[in-house]
């Protein structure tokens, strides 16, 4: 019993330092989000690795906008960085707006998938200025993350 529990204590090490390598910035999200139209468009010419890449698009941008928004309702970020419009998007609207800020910033592309989702969707739905007025924008954190196109340097 004792040996099982060291060979599962050191499985999870292993495991731990793997997810910890596995960042995902960018690049690696650009290639994985830019087969979005395929999925919609002609789901027959989509290969199996962009199908399980678009997949894992799909899941990361959704655990992002869900931790995002958990965070603005427990105030454990400060201000709105940005406002989806009150009509229903697609998905694939939002993956687009995130697929053309990728291309759009290729100098970036280093930097976090966090940081470039935050930024996309800044730019592709950004707030009017009364509604971050009534929301007590803080603009530091949305400062903040701008600013953070040097996060590579560090």
């Amino acid at each position: 019993m004792k040996a099982l529990s060291y060979i599962l204590a050191i499985s999870f090490c292993f495991t731990l330092s793997t997810l910890a390598n596995a960042a995902v910035d960018g690049n690696e999200l650009l290639q994985k989000c830019e087969p979005i139209e395929k999925l919609y468009d002609d789901p027959a010419s989509l290969s199996s690795k962009e199908g399980s890449g678009v997949v894992y698009c799909l899941g990361y941008i959704d655990g992002f906008m869900e931790t995002f928004s958990f965070q603005l309702q427990a105030q454990i970020v400060p201000g709105v960085p940005y406002c989806l419009p009150e009509e229903t998007l697609s998905k694939k609207e939002i993956v687009m707006s995130v697929v053309d800020y990728l291309k759009n910033h290729p100098e970036e592309l280093a930097n976090p998938a966090g940081y470039h989702l935050f930024m996309a969707l800044r730019q592709a739905y950004p707030c009017r200025q009364e509604e971050k007025e009534e929301a007590g924008e803080n603009k530091s954190a949305a400062e903040e993350l701008e600013s953070g196109s040097e996060l590579n340097e560090q």
